[in-house]
């Protein structure tokens, strides 16, 4: 199996000399997604994914429309058990809190899957200290393809 990486870290380098607190540091492993679907919605999705990571660590709000839809949700489980579902707006006031020190993350592409023009899609992401998943759903919608929802394995809230 053909494994390819892409590495971010000049781009996430630069930035952290623009912005001091910039909090992590993401390193895409991707080889071998699964999935279906036609190729050229793949690679879009893909771009998507790529632009969603690379958000979390530039901390680009501006950035983050490229990504997501500004209607979609963001769904976690709370520690009760409850459904803990945000705005765009709470999640992103929630991530860019400044944090102690560089983050390094490994996110993997493991997942693409489209039928028409809806998509699944899954990332696994890696700390030092903990790992998680995060699912999306996505519409090809009249600008390209969209995050309109994420799930996400850790309890959060």
């Amino acid at each position: 199996m053909l494994r390819r990486s892409f590495h971010l870290g000049s781009l996430a380098g630069f930035a952290a000399l623009l912005a001091p607190d910039a909090r992590a540091e993401t390193k895409i492993a991707d080889g071998g997604i699964g999935g279906g679907g036609a190729a050229e919605d793949r690679a879009a999705i893909e771009a998507v994914l790529r632009t969603y990571l690379a958000v979390m660590d530039e901390q680009s709000e501006a950035d983050i429309a490229k990504s997501f839809h500004p209607d979609a949700f963001l769904m976690s489980v709370k520690r009760s058990g409850e459904l803990n579902a945000m705005t765009q707006a709470t999640w992103w006031q929630r991530i860019s809190r400044p944090g102690a020190g560089r983050v390094e993350r490994t996110s993997t592409i493991r997942y693409i899957d489209v039928v028409g023009p809806a998509a699944m899609a899954r990332v696994d992401v890696a700390r030092s200290d903990s790992s998680s998943t995060d699912f999306f759903t996505l519409l090809r919608l009249s600008d390209g393809w969209r995050i309109v929802n994420k799930v996400v394995s850790s309890v959060i809230g």
